[in-house]
């Protein structure tokens, strides 16, 4: 198949009558940054009525074109989707739709969400902290930076809050480099949680390398594959070697680790671990292949074609998706 029809290929999955499909094919165009994806982006916004909505925001986000701005500034005042009170992704897409534009400097949509800012604790405002903080420090992102500050943060993070909840506080922590801050983010590499507890890590490492040893330490008591392969990630970036590691994942009997494996392996740029990692693009799990599929931009690029043709006629349609996006990446 043709880089042409790899790209006719993601255009069409817009279309799919299954919302997760097209969530994949907002998420991979938005990845590939390609501005001729845009204006089927503001279409689908203009006529979906599923969560696939928020994934396109993030793909415009990403691509940042100004044709997006007249659709966005619609966004934030109006979703179009069903609203009743606590509905978390009316609320979530008004304000991505705020973020996206003020990460481009223009601050309409946030003043289209005051109302939602007047409420003082938004969980959707939790999910977009960890972007709104790492975004520029520009006049049309003050508002935002100004609400996820620490007492909003510390609110959902306290000893009743879910596993989600805590995860997302975790990353909005890495941000806010204060003495409390950090606190909290000792106690959450102990968390029951085995994303929270090596996300905790990372958060704290963020601060500086004061906590090495205590993160190592827990590395050492981690008892979960997946906290394993993502402290090995964590300490890799100082001085340790997650190649092992991340091997072993690869050949775990759950496709979830197997999946998470090659994550790591493009994350740290393992190209020492391109023949096993691409070896699961035969993988019997749907979801493995297409995270294998992703890895070969960075592992195997020069055998990109030979290695991904296959995979663009597979029978799971968000396999092929991401087939074709990382043919075309």
């Amino acid at each position: 198949m043709s880089r042409t029809a790899a790209w006719k290929l993601l255009l069409a999955g817009l279309e799919h009558t299954d919302p997760l499909v097209r969530c994949d094919a907002a998420r991979l165009l938005g990845g590939l940054g390609d501005r001729r994806a845009v204006p089927a982006l503001i279409a689908l916004l203009a006529r979906d009525r599923h969560l696939t909505k928020i994934t396109a925001v993030y793909a415009l986000d990403a691509i940042k074109d100004p044709r997006a701005v007249p659709a966005l500034r619609r966004l934030a005042a109006d979703p179009g989707v069903f609203r009743f009170p606590g509905m978390h992704y009316h609320d979530m897409i008004r304000l991505a739709a705020a973020v996206a534009l003020a990460r481009q400097g223009d601050d309409s949509g946030v003043q289209a969400v005051n109302d939602l800012l007047r409420l003082q604790l938004l969980p959707a405002m939790l999910e977009l902290g960890p972007a709104i903080l790492a975004a520029p420090r520009t006049a049309a992102m003050r508002r935002l930076r100004a609400y996820v500050n620490l007492p909003f943060v510390q609110h959902f993070h306290g000893g009743r809050a879910s596993a989600s909840n805590r995860f997302f506080a975790v990353r909005c922590l890495a941000f806010l480099r204060e003495p409390a801050a950090r606190y909290l983010l000792s106690e959450d590499l102990a968390h029951f949680s085995r994303y929270v507890r090596p996300a905790a890590a990372a958060a704290l490492l963020a601060h500086g390398p004061a906590s090495l040893s205590a993160v190592a330490r827990q590395a050492k008591r981690e008892r979960t594959a997946f906290g394993r392969l993502r402290f090995s990630a964590v300490l890799h970036a100082h001085g340790s070697d997650a190649t092992a590691a991340v091997a072993r994942g690869l050949r775990d009997r759950d496709p979830f680790i197997r999946a998470t494996a090659l994550d790591t392996a493009v994350e740290l740029q393992l190209r020492s671990l391109a023949a096993p990692a691409t070896a699961l693009l035969a993988d019997a799990d749907a979801y493995v292949r297409g995270r294998a599929a992703a890895a070969v931009p960075v592992l195997a690029a020069r055998q990109a074609g030979a290695l991904l043709a296959p995979l663009l006629a597979d029978a799971d349609p968000r396999t092929a998706l991401e087939a074709a996006a990382a043919l075309l990446a």
